[in-house]
């Protein structure tokens, strides 16, 4: 207009009312809404960078749970046992025994006769074992069926007679080592003699390394308890006949032990 005011379709830039003071307005105001929302959350505006309480780790069935002790080994019992025999003495010897009603087998020194129980040292009369963390010493029974264990000194007795019982069963067990049991065609046909134990009245009589023991004094060699009644036969004839297996021909020798 001449008169320098605004007409019905100008704007005045400069008032209160003018789009761009109002603009400026609400862009106070947003600011200090924005500064506001800002105090009252923290100081952090971004969802992003709020810190989050730690994860509660989910129970594991291997760490949570208690832990169970390992299992105990089985341990085997003194009691069980049965002395057949001995051979050699101290921490270099063995010991052949069998387990209830279970076949012999001869166990060396440092090896267990049942579990947890091992063998600690042989004597002529009697052999050392641990049994729960006590020596224990396992003697030949006066019956000779068994072994008799006890932590105290053997009891009296003859001598002489145990003497003798000790010595026949140095030289059974002697036999029960010194022969090794084969097998002709897959099945069981005697024993043969080691490589460097065979008794010097065996070699006289003619045997030979690699022949097979078929049979002592006509009783045929079956098993363990069978060698070791090869000295009882010998000392009971005295001449004994000796079958044997050499080169796939069975042939008989005659050694007289007298």
């Amino acid at each position: 207009m001449a008169d320098g005011r605004p007409g019905l379709f100008q704007l005045d830039r400069d008032a209160e009312t003018s789009p761009r003071r109002l603009a400026m307005i609400v862009a106070a105001g947003l600011a200090a809404l924005l500064l506001l929302l800002w105090l009252f959350s923290g100081g952090d505006s971004s969802p992003h960078d709020t810190a989050q309480p730690a994860p509660v780790p989910a129970p594991s069935s291997v760490s949570s749970a208690p832990s169970s002790p390992a299992p105990v080994p089985p341990t085997g019992s003194v009691a069980e046992l049965r002395l057949h025999g001995v051979m050699g003495t101290g921490e270099d010897g063995a010991a052949i025994v069998s387990t209830g009603a279970g076949a012999q087998r001869l166990v060396r020194v440092g090896r267990d006769l049942v579990p947890g129980v091992p063998l600690l040292a042989v004597a002529a009369d009697h052999i050392l074992v641990r049994e729960r963390g006590r020596e224990v010493r396992l003697s030949f029974a006066e019956d000779g069926q068994g072994g008799t264990a006890s932590a105290a000194s053997p009891g009296g007795g003859s001598r002489s007679g145990q003497r003798g019982d000790e010595a026949s069963r140095r030289e059974s067990l002697e036999y029960q080592a010194a022969l090794a049991p084969v097998r002709v065609d897959g099945r069981h046909a005697g024993y043969q003699f080691r490589s460097g134990s065979m008794p010097e009245m065996f070699r006289d009589a003619g045997l030979q390394d690699g022949d097979v023991v078929l049979r002592v004094g006509g009783l045929g060699l079956e098993d363990a308890d069978d060698v070791a009644g090869i000295p009882r036969r010998i000392r009971q004839r005295g001449q004994v006949e000796i079958e044997i297996l050499r080169d796939g021909e069975r042939r008989t020798i005659i050694m007289d032990a007298r």
